[in-house]
């Protein structure tokens, strides 16, 4: 069953030339957790004030369950969409305790043991008489979290929960929030820009660029099988190169020689292509094919990120590979290198 459908969604702005939300269309599961990914400004958002109600489509229509609530004549107010809503700045009550702030929209008759249930729910048990100013940023992070899944909602809306919150905290309110959630079996909504935040959460990724959907699909298909540029620069670091489908269908021949692929789309042999060989594909080996130098080394800790110019019969060509942090390289250093096919694939057909 879909909890959220979305079909065929406009949405523009008097004074932008270009539609906010452009034809958008989207289902999403019963007790899925997908987030919206995107650079800032390309749409996410709208879409989820779009879900909320808060905004209205210049048409599409948009369903909660079996409920149409918005287009073909129909307008449901945010209020009785039955949604929980985690916003950014957590728009908790000040004068409001814990408990109070939990259960505030939860009928009088439920509140005393829905209440509770949240308490425990959120590991906030003993502390619904403090205030909000009492707590740290992430219990009050849980304090939001309980409100918006007190309502028993169709689903929970979250607009960059996390984005107040140290990194520390902010890594594992992350895997605590979706634990919580998947606990209730509840349908839940991510709006991120921060890739790290949209693998560890999400069942599946949308990628949103300019109110359009580019690619969905599981966190380990949206990195290792990019359907488009954009996709492939923007989750995660990529090399784009061109090439011909090679005659086995399981590479591509570029002028960097012949790189196995894992994603070829099973086109026909000697197609032009463009591909994606992540920065992750390639591995040292002193009998690799594809030999250069390094030019610069940025050590990060869990691996040496580094920019590597291999010279071919047409042009040198610079490329981004990630090296174990084990490894002594230095810049000026002559390397051979071969690719590992599991992180390549054809983006452009």
């Amino acid at each position: 069953m879909n909890a959220i459908e979305l079909k065929e969604v406009w949405k523009s702005y008097i004074g932008c030339p270009l539609p906010v939300i452009d034809n958008l269309s989207l289902t999403v599961s019963q007790g899925e957790i997908i987030t919206l990914l995107g650079p800032s400004g390309y749409g996410k958002t709208t879409t989820l004030r779009l879900i909320g109600g808060f905004e209205q489509p210049d048409r599409g229509s948009i369903s909660l369950g079996k409920r149409n609530v918005t287009g073909n004549g129909e307008y449901v107010a945010p209020e009785k969409r039955n949604i929980g809503m985690v916003f950014q700045d957590y728009a908790l009550f000040p004068h409001l305790k814990v408990r109070d702030n939990i259960g505030i929209a939860v009928p009088k008759e439920e509140k005393g043991n829905r209440v509770e249930e949240m308490l425990e729910l959120v590991s906030l048990r003993g502390l619904g008489g403090r205030y909000p100013h009492e707590l740290s940023g992430g219990q009050q992070q849980r304090v939001v979290l309980g409100r918006a899944l007190a309502g028993k909602p169709v689903v929970v809306l979250l607009d960059e929960p996390f984005s107040n919150l140290d990194s520390d905290l902010r890594n594992y309110m992350r895997r605590e929030v979706a634990k919580i959630i998947r606990k209730t079996g509840t349908t839940a909504i991510f709006v991120t820009h921060d890739l790290k935040g949209a693998i560890a959460v999400s069942d599946r990724v949308a990628v949103i660029r300019d109110g359009r959907l580019e690619q969905v699909g599981t966190p380990e298909d949206i990195y290792r099988h990019p359907e488009t540029e954009f996709v492939a620069t923007f989750v995660g670091k990529s090399n784009i190169l061109s090439g011909r489908i090679g005659p086995d269908h399981c590479s591509v021949v570029t002028d960097l020689g012949v790189i196995p692929c894992s994603h070829t789309h099973n086109l026909m042999a000697g197609r032009e292509v463009k591909v994606s060989v992540r920065a992750d594909s390639f591995e040292l080996d002193p009998d690799g094919d594809i030999e250069g130098v390094i030019l610069e080394t940025i050590y990060g800790g869990n691996e040496i990120e580094a920019v590597f110019e291999v010279k071919t019969d047409r042009e040198s060509r610079e490329l981004l590979v990630h090296i174990h942090p084990e490894e002594q390289v230095r810049e000026g250093v002559r390397l051979r290198f071969h690719v590992l096919p599991e992180f390549v694939a054809v983006i452009e057909k």
